[in-house]
């Protein structure tokens, strides 16, 4: 799984600046995980400002807060396979 990191400015937004965290194995699910809880609000677009990986948790906006913002919510992407469903139940 990888952290991305979707940012806010301050106008028509799901939030005034901070941003959500997305745990997700790509950037593409992430974005589709995004879009189930914040859909677009100009088709095409995702509803938000950035969308940083990883490197975001290294910039001064992660440590200091965005427009007086830190993070909102977590968004996660879980798979589970049941054990009974496998070759070694």
């Amino acid at each position: 799984m990888q952290d991305w990191y979707f940012t806010y400015g301050l106008a028509n937004m799901p939030y005034r600046g901070g941003w959500t965290h997305v745990i997700a194995p790509s950037m593409d699910i992430a974005i589709g995980l995004f879009r189930m809880i914040h859909p677009d609000v100009e088709p095409g677009t995702v509803n938000c400002a950035f969308i940083y990986g990883k490197e975001f948790e290294d910039k001064n906006m992660y440590k200091n807060g965005n427009f007086g913002a830190h993070e909102h919510e977590t968004i996660t992407f879980v798979h589970t396979v049941s054990k009974a469903n496998t070759a070694e139940a």
